[in-house]
């Protein structure tokens, strides 16, 4: 919008605080230029119709840039496929402009590349098949199929830690909603029989999990009445209920989710979800409250609910899976084969601690601007700023962390299955003489690299490697299926296995992102964890003042604590101990201020205990030589 005058503070100057967040027209769109040919106009109107964008898309126009995600290519992708025109979603990574897209289309029948629907049981073995009961506690089986590596993963860390409730997932929404009770539990049956995730449970036969799908749900749902709590204890009432929920757990096999309403008023719900991770991504926490509170407030006025149409199973992911082990991991092993990981690797778990990042409208704006400038996903920008963090953290530039991305099916309508659809896989950036734009490019390349191989599991590439990748974790997203939700998301748990984790979530409905961190305390006290927030704000600020210069870490750290570890607590000219040498100086600070910088070089910086884990090495190689 076109501004009267500009905002101003108490000193006359510009205040930018106030300064409207420009909507997507602003940033997102280069200049117009029109499809030329009949190809070109095809792909047009798909995108169009995807992104459900009134204004035309021209030939440059970055699909990532104006709204769309690898959720929304998913049904990009089928419904170019129904035309005739061939590309997946790795293409379109590759070339997001509908220009560099039509170099690589394939124009033909669709035949073959459709995958078929999966057969119930045909994921089992003969011997598994053979030994499958016809029921389970009395009901029906509809399929059974294994589980996911990552499924045993996420299941093994629960089990292994219980005091840590990992992987144990409170989803709470506060609605604006009328509570009917015969129109919820009515709802609930039909998501229940339209989605199988909410029929499904685990049980263990022959030494493995198997995933059982019946053909009808007891779901566990409770009503909570409390018109009697007032307004100030409702929060409070939420929070210890969110506390008891995730320290009860999943106790079974049988009950992987359940669910509960607090009424606080007659118009004034709190919808909880407690699920195992293991069952459910957080797109389908979002999808499944999307469509409850759509069929809902349908229902709740006389409309009829819509003929139930099953989405494809999780079944595929699993059978994808399967093939990409069939391949091979070499791709990783080449990959990663002189990975250096953080030096925190492999520290004990404890519960993690949550901050937040705060974003300025510049660095949102900055955001939006190098998208469309580099031509490269906004999730590559944050993927970049990730790893930044971790070179900054760690001392090195050729840094390795984890990067999560989802493995659904590019089959009609898979954007509506509900379940794990997630795999975490490794990453890694080249900060050494390069500028931030540079880390950026180089950083979507990187991106759409891993993408191919996104259905290679990770525990499989730490077996492979022998490198374990659950030091650090990037995940970025954007559940735009809650826009049309008008609810409240504040509170909720979860909880993971790695010790440092950046999250960051694009909120479409005002095009602003949020940044929460997740830390394990043992590793990052609380003002190693205050200076890392400033390390992600002044990252941001570099990348806003200078993206064109070569990157120097030392920048990132900030002033005052450079003056303060180099020169207060390290004095280049301090008198000498008379009782210690040395050696017993160092390891003094070494015990007392592990994570200070010792050493600082030409854009590097070790901390004591880098320094020191560094010289041990060393020191262990002379002696194998016999020096």
């Amino acid at each position: 919008p076109i501004l009267d005058a500009f905002p101003l503070n108490n000193n006359g100057k510009i205040d930018r605080h106030r300064l409207p967040v420009p909507d997507e027209s602003a940033y997102a769109r280069e200049q117009y230029v029109a499809p030329t040919t009949d190809l070109e106009t095809r792909l047009a109107a798909l995108w169009q119709a995807n992104l459900g964008r009134a204004a035309a898309i021209g030939t440059h126009d970055n699909y990532f840039a104006i709204g769309g995600d690898s959720i929304r290519s998913i049904s990009l992708v089928s419904a170019a496929r129904v035309q005739g025109l061939q590309f997946a979603i790795k293409d379109l990574f590759a070339h997001p402009t509908i220009a560099d897209l039509a170099a690589v289309v394939v124009q033909g029948d669709v035949d073959g590349h459709q995958p078929t629907a999966i057969a119930p049981f045909t994921l089992l073995t003969d011997n598994e098949r053979a030994q499958l009961p016809t029921h389970h506690n009395g009901q029906v089986i509809e399929d059974v199929y294994p589980l996911s590596m990552l499924q045993h993963g996420m299941w093994f860390h629960s089990l292994q830690n219980p005091d840590l409730s990992l992987y144990i997932d409170v989803v709470t929404y506060r609605l604006q909603l009328r509570w009917d009770a015969p129109c919820f539990d009515t709802c609930l049956r039909y998501l229940a029989k339209k989605h199988a995730v909410l029929r499904t449970v685990f049980f263990k036969q022959g030494g493995r999990y198997l995933q059982l799908v019946k053909e009808d749900s007891t779901f566990n749902f409770r009503y909570i009445d409390s018109r009697h709590v007032p307004l100030e204890e409702r929060q409070f009432v939420v929070k210890s209920w969110v506390e008891a929920e995730k320290n009860r757990g999943i106790p079974s096999l049988d009950s992987l989710w359940r669910m509960a309403v607090h009424q606080f008023d007659a118009d004034t719900l709190q919808l909880t979800f407690v699920v195992h991770h293991a069952i459910m991504d957080g797109w389908s926490f979002a999808a499944l409250y999307a469509e409850l509170c759509e069929l809902y407030a349908s229902n709740q006025v006389g409309r009829a609910l819509p003929v139930i149409v099953n989405p494809p199973g999780h079944q595929h992911l699993v059978d994808l899976e399967n093939k990409a082990l069939t391949d091979g991991g070499q791709y990783w092993i080449e990959k990663f084969n002189s990975g250096k990981l953080p030096w925190w690797t492999g520290a004990n778990k404890t519960p993690s601690v949550r901050v937040f990042c705060d974003l300025s409208d510049e660095d949102v704006a900055c955001v939006h601007a190098l998208s469309r400038r580099l031509n490269v996903n906004d999730r590559s920008i944050w993927c970049a700023v990730y790893l930044t963090l971790l070179a900054t953290l760690s001392g090195v530039r050729d840094v390795v962390g984890s990067v999560v991305t989802h493995g659904r099916p590019e089959i009609q309508g898979a954007e509506n299955t509900l379940g794990l659809f997630l795999n975490t896989l490794p990453v890694r950036g080249d900060l050494r003489s390069v500028s931030w734009e540079e880390l950026i490019v180089n950083t979507n390349d990187e991106l759409n690299s891993i993408y191919e191989h996104r259905h290679y599991p990770l525990a499989q590439v730490q077996v492979e490697t022998g490198l374990n990748f659950s030091a650090s974790l990037f995940n970025y997203t954007n559940f735009h299926v809650e826009n049309n939700i008008d609810a409240n998301t504040a509170g909720g748990f979860d909880e993971n296995n790695f010790l440092l984790a950046v999250n960051v979530r694009k909120d479409e409905s005002n095009q602003r992102y949020h940044c929460a961190l997740k830390l394990e305390p043992t590793v990052f006290n609380a003002e190693f964890v205050r200076r890392i927030q400033i390390y992600v704000k002044n990252i941001l600020a570099a990348l806003q003042a200078e993206p064109e210069k070569k990157i120097n870490l030392t920048r990132i750290l900030q002033a005052a604590e450079i003056r303060k570890q180099l020169q207060t607590w390290n004095p280049p000219q301090s008198a000498a101990d008379d009782e210690n040498n040395v050696y017993e100086l160092i390891e003094h600070w070494i015990a007392e201020t592990p994570d200070t910088v010792a050493v600082a070089f030409d854009g590097r910086h070790y901390s004591y205990q880098l320094l020191d884990r560094a010289a041990n090495a060393i020191a262990r190689n002379f002696e194998s030589r016999g020096l």
